[in-house]
């Protein structure tokens, strides 16, 4: 899959680096040296990481593609801080001996490698391939091309598209990619940059550390007396205890800050094996109960029922966390309820970056969340975590970021490729379930094969990728009998809003929908999507054309009353009989009836028509059916 990036983007923040000590900074002055760190641009938010092992071998496992084996080996040598940035899937910026060296990036099949020129640079001298020295050059060179004759020793063995490193005669060294446009058309110079290589620098953890002692000190400081400020006795404590790093981090804060504080971790049933170890471990190792709140729903059977969750339709989470959770809670705390201490981070992702300090939760009305590491990067996790030698779940070490359902829509595209490596059955598992609900919907094995079942609002970036290679979006409702399914709750991250998901299940048009659903307010129709927009008086509600819908309101009850209100109407409309009975109701005279009932744009949402429709009253049924999950 051809790429085309621009790395040279406008830039949203930064990162530090001390060029005395070659060590990164969390902070802006170098604790060993004394000296400030300069500045790097990179992209935002800026949640930067230091590379683990994995990362480092596939970032050599990509470079070594360009430019051989030998150059690779530097690589696991060297401090890596990376820094992830907005594309389809997973892409980072690479920075090493304080230079932004280049990208790594996940194309939906495999990883690979965008150098910047400064990273061309510093590999000349270790790399053997894809290495080209220039011959006499002058004027400004970036952005313009050169032909095969100003290359010395051209390297017929050259690919279009590949990446080269070219040496010019001025102390400077260029990066260009091979286009082959024509014979004066060659090779287009990207970028160029002065004669700089790696640093000879040592570098170690410990050094990074010694570097960063009093940032980590002080947001440490800082985190501790949050915990401090909510722990007023007027409700029981608890940590949510995921697995993951960040809540590891929250655990062992909040057990040195305070004494009397519960531990729960929720069981979903899809969890990795290896994060019910660790859970285990770190209760023995830390000599602590972690209730175990387990749920008892059966995922595949409700997948079944739901379609497959996504980043927009995230029932599983209220189904298999949030209500095992509110038992527990009831059950443990009563009406005293309870302030839960959670590793929630504002630079994880957009919507947890309007994230406060504590928030209440409408959906488990009797915890309040504390979030002590909410200001941290993941750089200052990791050093705390090196720091503090805390045993950490080891799927991290595989390749994972996400630490959670082994089958997490929020999970990207290059998670579940390392899934399918080193989790082949659950990975299959899941893998066959998508295929056969992507059969039944009329969807290609390319729309699972890609990740576009992660979302049901797709995302621009995705719709044109998927026009790009001719993919059919819009699922096809097949089912005859109208039935639904109820799942509630609030949405994971967001806004105080209530959010319940639907799936209705029977044949319905989606381009009529947009007509008739206007008896209940204002209606927009996304044709690329298959979505209706609804607004009403009291909220508002999203239908997929593969029948799942999304309503919202300020209370639990008029987010259902609009879930129920969509259901009927649409049943109302599919199943009409044309007896006109709704035309006589209508006072404005908006009802249009040739072949099938329209309605007329200048409707008053009064809903008379449809409480005159038996076919609508019969629907009732339908929803008395229904279960919430």
């Amino acid at each position: 899959m051809a790429h085309n990036r621009n790395i040279t983007q406008k830039f949203e923040s930064h990162v530090r680096w001390c060029e005395q000590c070659n060590v990164p900074l969390t902070g802006k002055t170098c604790d060993l040296c004394g000296n400030k760190g300069k500045a790097i641009k990179i992209s935002g938010p800026g949640d930067v990481k230091i590379a683990l092992s994995h990362d480092k071998k596939k970032i050599a496992e990509a470079i070594a593609k360009i430019y051989g084996e030998h150059s690779a080996k530097i690589i696991k040598k060297k401090i890596i801080i990376l820094n992830r940035r907005p594309d389809i899937d997973k892409t980072e910026e690479i920075i090493i001996d304080g230079e932004m060296f280049g990208l790594i990036s996940f194309d939906l099949q495999r990883y690979i490698f965008i150098p910047t020129a400064k990273g061309a640079s510093m590999l000349k001298d270790v790399s053997r391939e894809n290495k080209l020295t220039a011959k006499e050059t002058t004027g400004h060179l970036k952005g313009k091309y050169i032909s095969k004759d100003a290359i010395e020793n051209l390297d017929k063995t050259l690919k279009k598209g590949n990446y080269v490193t070219i040496i010019l005669k001025n102390n400077k060294v260029a990066l260009g990619q091979i286009k082959e446009k024509s014979y004066e058309q060659y090779i287009k110079i990207l970028d160029v940059t002065d004669n700089i290589t790696f640093s000879t620098k040592d570098q170690s953890i410990k050094k990074i550390l010694n570097a960063n002692k009093r940032y980590m000190a002080a947001i440490e400081k800082r985190a501790k007396e949050t915990i401090k400020k909510y722990s007023t006795g007027l409700t029981r404590n608890n940590v949510a205890f995921s697995g993951g790093k960040d809540s590891l981090v929250v655990l062992d804060l909040t057990l040195e800050t305070i004494k009397d504080v519960d531990v729960f971790f929720i069981d979903t049933g899809l969890e990795f094996s290896e994060t019910i170890e660790h859970v285990k471990k770190v209760s023995k190792s830390r000599k602590i109960k972690i209730n175990v709140i387990k749920n008892n729903k059966d995922f595949f059977k409700l997948a079944e029922k739901f379609g497959p969750p996504a980043k927009d339709y995230r029932w599983c989470c209220k189904s298999l966390k949030y209500q095992p959770l509110v038992e527990f809670i009831d059950a443990k705390y009563g009406d005293k309820g309870c302030t839960t201490f959670e590793g929630r981070r504002k630079l994880e992702s957009f919507s947890r970056s309007t994230s406060k300090e504590s928030e209440k939760n409408p959906f488990i009305t009797k915890q309040i969340s504390v979030y002590p590491i909410l200001n941290w990067k993941s750089i200052d996790v990791w050093l705390y975590i090196i720091k503090k030698e805390l045993e950490y779940n080891k799927l991290y070490d595989a390749g994972l970021e996400r630490i959670g359902c082994f089958l997490c829509p929020a999970q990207l595209e290059c998670e579940f490729n390392t899934l399918k490596q080193i989790k082949p059955n659950e990975y299959n598992a899941w893998s066959n379930f998508l295929i056969e609900w992507a059969r039944r919907n009329g969807l290609e094995k390319r729309y699972i094969s890609l990740g576009f079942w992660r979302w049901k609002h797709h995302p621009n970036k995705i719709l044109n990728l998927s026009q790009k290679l001719n993919i059919q979006m819009i699922p096809k409702n097949r089912e005859h009998k109208y039935s639904v399914q109820i799942t509630q709750g609030k949405p994971a991250c967001h806004d105080k809003i209530i959010s319940i998901e639907s799936m209705l299940k029977g044949q319905f048009d989606i381009e009529y929908a947009e007509n008739y659903l206007n008896v209940l307010g204002t209606t927009r129709y996304s044709k690329n999507l298959g979505i209706v927009s609804v607004k009403t008086k009291i909220g508002n509600a999203k239908i997929f054309a593969g029948g799942q819908i999304i309503s919202k309101a300020k209370t639990k009850n008029d987010a259902i009353k609009i879930a129920e209100d969509v259901v009927r109407t649409i049943i109302r409309f599919e199943k009409c009989t044309l007896c006109e009975l709704c035309k006589s109701k209508c006072k404005t005279k908006q009802i249009e009836i040739k072949d099938k009932v329209i309605i007329k744009k200048d409707c008053t949402h009064c809903n008379l028509c449809s409480e005159s429709c038996v076919v609508y009253q019969d629907a009732k049924k339908i929803i008395k059916e229904s279960k919430e999950i």
